[in-house]
């Protein structure tokens, strides 16, 4: 998968593009992008999806913490195995905050990046303060000659899933729920500091999320490649996590851990 930092100065070629902030790339989104891609194989274009980076929430509302359930990296990896051609970041600068949505669809989708298609979900929202609706991309379909795909809602058990619904979950410590409706194993980066009883004082990636509480059983990972140890990860009083491991683990350095449901404590081979 290609990555491109400028959208003003892309290869000159057709795309289909989805569109969403794809926090988590979880099961209620896989459909958007699955449907970018196969719109692009029908108009023989290149399928891409348009990111914001770094996240609106973070330039929108710098002083309060925003919890990520990806890095870049994660997505990026993600989007690539599921096949993406490429993937657009665009800076979320003062500017395009203010955009109107009609001049992002047909400056910046169609004329910067040569878009033929786009995939959204049902309650995908754009421009200025949000003011692009479906509804807006329906009509403006209709008048700029591009195919367009409304993705409609994905619910498990009577719900939607969304990425506050699996940060909830997260939170709560249901990871049976959270790897359901993410479609894998829940993944945080961190870095470990040793302590004299020999348990792991834990420093997650920054807007990382964890438990609130309990105990959970966790594969680490020092790198792509290495084996996994099975270990153990708590919280005290909702802020201070700690690890605990039979094997010895490196300090100082970000390592990969994934929580582990109930059917996946049995299946270390993810």
């Amino acid at each position: 998968m290609k990555t491109y930092r400028d959208y003003m100065n892309l290869p000159k070629q057709n795309r289909v593009i989805a569109l969403g902030n794809f926090d988590g790339v979880h099961k209620g989104h896989q459909p958007i992008i699955h449907k970018a891609i196969e719109m692009a194989h029908r108009y023989k274009a290149e399928s891409a999806v348009f990111l914001f980076d770094p996240h609106p929430m973070e330039r929108l509302y710098p002083t309060r913490a925003f919890s990520l359930l990806t890095t870049p990296l994660q997505r990026g990896l993600i989007l690539s195995d599921m096949g993406v051609d490429s993937l657009i970041l665009a800076e979320f600068t003062q500017a395009m905050m203010q955009m109107e949505p009609e001049e992002f669809i047909e400056e910046v989708l169609l004329n910067q990046c040569s878009a033929v298609g786009l995939s959204v979900g049902y309650d995908y929202t754009f421009g200025n303060r949000g003011l692009g609706t479906v509804t807006l991309l329906q009509d403006l379909a209709k008048q700029l000659h591009f195919s367009l795909s409304i993705q409609e809602r994905v619910d498990y058990l009577g719900s939607a899933i969304s990425s506050t619904r699996i940060k909830q979950a997260i939170l709560d410590g249901n990871f049976s729920l959270v790897e359901a409706l993410l479609g894998r194993p829940y993944l945080i980066h961190l870095k470990l500091e040793i302590q004299t009883n020999g348990d792991y004082l834990v420093e997650l990636w920054p807007n990382a999320i964890a438990p609130l509480t309990g105990c959970h059983s966790v594969l680490i990972q020092g790198h792509p490649g290495e084996k996994k140890h099975i270990a153990k990860f708590w919280t005290r009083n909702g802020t201070h996590y700690y690890l605990s491991s039979s094997m010895q683990l490196l300090s100082g350095l970000w390592l990969s851990l994934y929580f582990l449901s109930d059917s996946t404590q049995t299946e270390l081979d993810f």
